[in-house]
């Protein structure tokens, strides 16, 4: 509805606790035809600060997605040795 009454170089504030990769993703579409600037505020307890300005192109950077972590499974079955405490410190290391 914003996106809808808003006219060319007008700005939407957005001041929210909801972080950039579940927030971003509602206010960087394309169809609302707006920039989108992000800041954080805050030591201990961060909030948010959004700028939408009407009319202006949306960057690539400004887009987020959220890609959930890797999980790499094991190619081989578990096998248990007396060494089986440096062989997990060795996979720390080239982690």
């Amino acid at each position: 509805e914003v996106s809808r009454v808003l006219r060319d170089g007008g700005r939407f504030v957005s001041i929210t606790f909801s972080q950039p990769h579940f927030r971003g993703p509602l206010y960087a579409k394309p169809d609302f035809r707006w920039s989108l600037e992000t800041h954080e505020f805050g030591e201990n307890f961060h909030y948010f600060y959004y700028l939408m300005t009407k009319g202006q192109t949306l960057r690539p950077e400004a887009v987020f997605t959220y890609r959930p972590p890797v999980v790499r499974r094991r190619s081989h079955p578990s096998r248990s040795s007396e060494s089986e405490g440096e062989d997990f410190l060795l996979k720390i290391s080239t982690s």
